[in-house]
């Protein structure tokens, strides 16, 4: 009986070259999702020391995909972009209570979005000069827009659709 025919390899022109660094080039989804944060391009030990040092800390690139202080701003300050000044309803009960500090619950989200990012609630004003020194993040919207945070999120959702 004769051999089956051997499968031809799949060519796939896919790449994500420019966000991660040479060595994770060839890798799946699924292995730079579980790689430390240094494996995005641009991240340095000195980044990913930072990354990891919060509660919870993001040291892998599928945390910081899924990091709470990064989707809260994301969350914060997509909204934001909808919010109508001066039209909350009277006996509207909509809140982020449990996302900011207690002294910003009464600001609107555009003002929300514009703090630092030790007005999410959990994250210490100590947080403050390492993303900004490190990442340029100065706001909860800069937060919300950091590349490094966004390509994680990234590569974490597809990673999920690997075969």
């Amino acid at each position: 009986m004769a051999e089956p025919p051997a499968k031809k390899a799949r060519t796939c022109r896919m790449n994500i070259n420019e966000l991660v660094d040479v060595e994770w080039e060839k890798k799946k989804l699924s292995e730079i999702a579980d790689a430390p944060t240094t494996a995005l391009q641009g991240i340095a030990e000195r980044g990913a020391t930072v990354l990891a040092k919060f509660r919870p800390g993001a040291k892998t690139v599928r945390d910081l995909g899924r990091w709470k202080y990064y989707k809260m701003a994301k969350a914060i300050t997509g909204f934001s972009e909808f919010e109508k000044a001066g039209k909350r309803k009277d006996g509207a009960t909509l809140n982020i209570d449990k996302a900011v500090d207690k002294e910003h619950e009464h600001k609107s989200l555009e003002e929300i979005a514009e703090l630092p990012p030790s007005a999410l609630e959990g994250l210490a004003k100590t947080a403050d000069a390492p993303l900004k020194e490190v990442f340029g993040v100065k706001t909860i919207r800069d937060l919300a827009n950091l590349k490094y945070a966004r390509w994680a999120e990234w590569i974490t959702d597809l990673a999920e659709c690997e075969s």
